[in-house]
């Protein structure tokens, strides 16, 4: 069995003695999702990955299809990243010089500008006086995204969140890195939304908090396995009868009720036994006002 398609063994320092990310994560081919909160680490984690940070704050081993980004450069020609802060291209630099320039510096045709661009619906922006610096955030992360689409010979592929994406755009880039996925590249998106777990029907997760990888889920199977195994933190907003009835419904570990004119219901229990809670507050006398809970927060209990 081959080396992975990237390894880092590396501990990354901003500051002095305080850690971004520190441990080992791997990808192989295929969709790897880094999942979350803000200050997990991820961005740190991309850009470690891509070789774009300062190797001062890098201390160990970063390793992409066997080379060193940091010192190996012809290995970033294989690397694609869109950033989450959408910096890539100079303020005043029109959008036609800013993706045919990339494309060259990438080795690719720039005959593949035009074709990214209708893909993407950047048509309006491809005249002299569109300035990438002028541009919305959402334009320019469709700009950042291109970037993924122009580059047809990376073998590394990396997304740093799909914020500021219209859907069409969003849909349009995981069918485009999925075929690419499917084809061996590594592909590693990296968001805090649990929704995007949902929009993935394969591949790994690794889950981040506090700059280390927490863990690790091979498959969606075991991902659904290890959820309706967890224990969720449910809010419920209800009128009147017997908040305390949640407290009976088999699967619930703990209930507690802030009291007031609509009562807060704090359950803890599986997310199985949410439509039997709802039955049992109802069945009491509650009127339900609104029910919320994090699909991803089992995820991140140690």
């Amino acid at each position: 069995m081959g080396a992975p398609a990237v390894l880092v063994k590396a501990r990354v320092e901003y500051l002095p003695g305080i850690a971004a990310f520190e441990g080992s994560f791997e990808a192989e081919g295929g969709f790897t999702i880094v999942i979350g909160p803000n200050g997990a680490g991820k961005t740190t984690l991309l850009h470690a990955i891509a070789g774009i940070l300062s190797p001062y704050y890098v201390k160990g081993d970063v390793r992409v299809l066997g080379a060193n980004p940091y010192r190996e450069y012809w290995v970033k020609k294989y690397v694609a990243l869109a950033r989450q802060e959408p910096s890539t291209f100079d303020y005043w630099c029109t959008v036609e010089t800013a993706l045919t320039l990339y494309a060259l510096l990438k080795g690719e045709d720039a005959a593949l500008v035009r074709e990214v661009v209708e893909e993407l619906g950047l048509q309006d922006y491809m005249h002299p006086f569109s300035k990438v610096g002028t541009l919305s955030f959402g334009t320019r992360r469709k700009l950042e995204v291109a970037k993924l689409f122009l580059s047809k010979s990376a073998r590394v592929y990396l997304l740093d969140e799909l914020i500021g994406l219209d859907p069409p755009t969003v849909n349009k880039t995981l069918d485009y890195l999925r075929s690419r996925a499917e084809e061996g590249a590594c592909v590693i998106l990296v968001t805090h939304d649990p929704r995007h777990l949902q929009m993935m029907t394969g591949g790994r997760v690794v889950v981040l908090k506090g700059g280390r990888v927490l863990r690790v889920i091979e498959s969606r199977s075991e991902l659904e396995k290890y959820l309706s195994r967890s224990l969720y933190e449910m809010i419920i907003v209800v009128e009147g009868g017997d908040p305390r009835a949640a407290g009976k419904v088999p699967g619930v570990e703990s209930v507690s009720v802030e009291a007031g004119a609509r009562s807060v219901v704090r359950v803890r229990g599986r997310l199985e036994s949410l439509n039997s809670i709802l039955e049992a507050l109802m069945g009491s006398g509650c009127r339900v006002h609104r029910v919320e809970y994090d699909e991803i927060t089992p995820l991140f209990e140690e």
